[in-house]
C-alpha cells in the first residue's frame, strides 16, 4: 500500500479490542499525504475505537437478548401447552370420577378408595339407603321359566 496505488503516506490507528481483552482490528486512518496528528486528534481515534468496540458489544449484547426472549417465549408456549394438558387431563379425571366401575362378571363395585364390595354394600355406604333383594320379569323368565305351571288348555 506503500509502494503501490494507493500510495499511502500516512497513517494513524487505535487498536479494537474486546472488554474480554480479544483484538478485533484496529480503526484507522490513512492518507496519501504525509501528515502528524496532533495529541487532541489521537485522543480523538482512541474515544472512537472505543466507540465502535462499545457498539460491537452492544449489537453482540443485542443477539443474546433476542435468543433469551427467544428462549422465554418457547419456554412460556411450552408451559401454556403444559397447561392445557393439565387441564384436559383434570376434565377427564373429573369425568372418570362421576363414573362407577362395576366387575362385568360378579357386579361388584371399587369404591373411591379402590376397594371392591358388592354394590348393596356400597349403594348402602354411598347413599344410607337400604337395599332388597328383587327379580326383574325378564329375569324371572330368563331364569326361573321352567318352575312356573303350564299354562292351563
Amino acid at each position: 500500500m506503500v509502494l503501490n496505488d494507493p500510495y499511502v503516506r500516512f497513517y494513524a490507528g487505535a487498536p479494537l479490542t474486546e472488554p474480554q481483552g480479544h483484538n478485533l482490528g484496529a480503526l484507522a486512518v490513512m492518507d496519501r499525504v504525509p501528515r502528524q496528528l496532533e495529541r487532541e486528534q489521537m485522543e480523538a481515534l482512541g474515544i472512537l475505537s472505543r466507540q465502535v468496540i462499545a457498539q460491537v458489544t452492544l449489537g453482540k449484547n443485542l443477539e443474546a437478548l433476542k435468543l433469551a426472549l427467544k428462549a422465554r417465549d418457547d419456554l412460556e408456549e411450552d408451559m401454556q401447552t403444559v397447561i392445557q394438558d393439565f387441564q384436559e387431563a383434570k376434565a377427564t379425571i373429573h369425568t372418570l370420577k362421576g363414573l362407577l366401575p362395576v366387575c362385568a362378571w360378579c357386579k361388584k363395585v371399587r369404591d373411591d378408595r379402590g376397594f371392591w364390595e358388592q354394590v348393596e354394600a356400597y349403594i348402602t355406604a354411598s347413599t344410607g339407603l337400604d337395599t332388597t333383594g328383587a327379580i326383574c320379569p325378564e329375569c324371572l323368565e330368563k331364569n326361573f321359566n321352567d318352575l312356573r305351571p303350564p299354562p292351563a288348555s
